[in-house]
């Protein structure tokens, strides 16, 4: 089947007002189509299918029996006239019921689908299904399906976020590094290429991490960093803090190499910022505000007694 063109039918006007008129208006338009395209009957019977079936339609041949005999002859269907007093033979139709059960399923999974990304420089609040929160560090992506939340709370995480998880079953976040497994909690997990950090701050989390198979459970004020495979467990001894520090718009490292410090606050940035290589792996601890950009220059450097120079959209960090 043709899936482009399937996602495209089922959300096009005009051909849902098409099938939602018994094939009258618009005809020209969509016979002429039908014609043109044959090798993709299949998947326009299947678009006119799954329309019909998310309006709560039955599905019988009285009217239009041509044109759809024509669509049903291309997949190698037997074609039977229906009046109102001859019934469907039971095993076509079960047949029928099952297809239609199945591209039901899958409709209902493509439309639940969502994503949200977070711009440059800006953080995103998300509010899933069951009312859990999730804020988005910038330059970050979620998603999750709304048709299967019911009974599978997870998500999708790429890049940094803060989540605030409603009390209910067992919540998951996915990333390209490993798993967060969390029951009524809040926590903070980024992850990105060979860099994965979860931190929790209410309740426990569950943390696997999936190129080590490490399992770790945290408890509140509690973290496990694991970067290029080496595991460095973590702890805060203010009790006071209940959300991570890039929400209240600055970011905090302790003993961090440069090259890192760079990667984390280019995502707030358009500008690129490259250091040079004989001082990547000098290490910085401190405090640097991310709603400016010169600002964060200077908190970067000066620390260190760095200097940088501008050219154009790109800065470049020396000693």
């Amino acid at each position: 089947m043709n899936h482009n063109l399937y996602e495209s039918l089922i959300d096009d006007p005009s051909f849902i007002s098409w099938v939602h008129s018994d094939f009258e208006e618009s005809d020209s338009k969509w016979s002429d189509f039908i014609d043109e395209n044959p090798d993709d009957y299949e998947t326009i019977n299947k678009a006119i299918y799954t329309i019909r079936s998310l309006r709560g339609e039955t599905f019988t041949f009285p009217q239009k029996q041509e044109l759809l005999s024509k669509i049903e002859k291309s997949i190698g269907a037997e074609v039977i006239s229906i009046s109102t007093n001859q019934r469907f033979p039971i095993k076509k139709m079960l047949a029928y019921a099952a297809s239609l059960t199945a591209i039901l399923v899958f409709a209902l999974y493509f439309i639940g689908k969502k994503e949200y990304i977070s711009e440059t420089g800006k953080q995103l609040l998300v509010t899933l299904p069951d009312q859990s929160k999730v804020t988005l560090n910038a330059h970050a992506t979620l998603r999750f399906n709304t048709m299967t939340w019911g009974f599978k709370r997870s998500v999708e995480l790429e890049g940094e976020g803060f989540f605030e998880v409603a009390k209910g079953e067992k919540f998951d976040v996915n990333t390209q590094n490993g798993k967060v497994q969390v029951l009524g909690t809040s926590f903070n997990v980024d992850s990105r290429q060979n860099h994965f950090h979860v931190f929790c701050y209410t309740g426990r989390v569950a943390v696997s991490d999936l190129k080590s198979k490490q399992k770790f459970t945290l408890s509140p004020y509690e973290g496990v960093q694991i970067e290029n495979g080496t595991v460095t467990k973590l702890s805060e001894e203010n009790k006071l803090r209940t959300e991570p520090f890039w929400k209240s718009g600055q970011e905090y490292f302790e003993e961090v190499a440069l090259k890192n410090v760079v990667v984390d606050i280019q995502k707030y940035f358009e500008q690129k910022i490259t250091v040079s290589p004989d001082i990547e792996n000098i290490r910085l601890t401190g405090y640097v505000p991310t709603d400016n950009f010169e600002t964060a220059l200077q908190h970067i450097t000066w620390p260190l007694e760095l200097q940088y120079k501008k050219d154009k959209n790109q800065v470049y960090i020396y000693k």
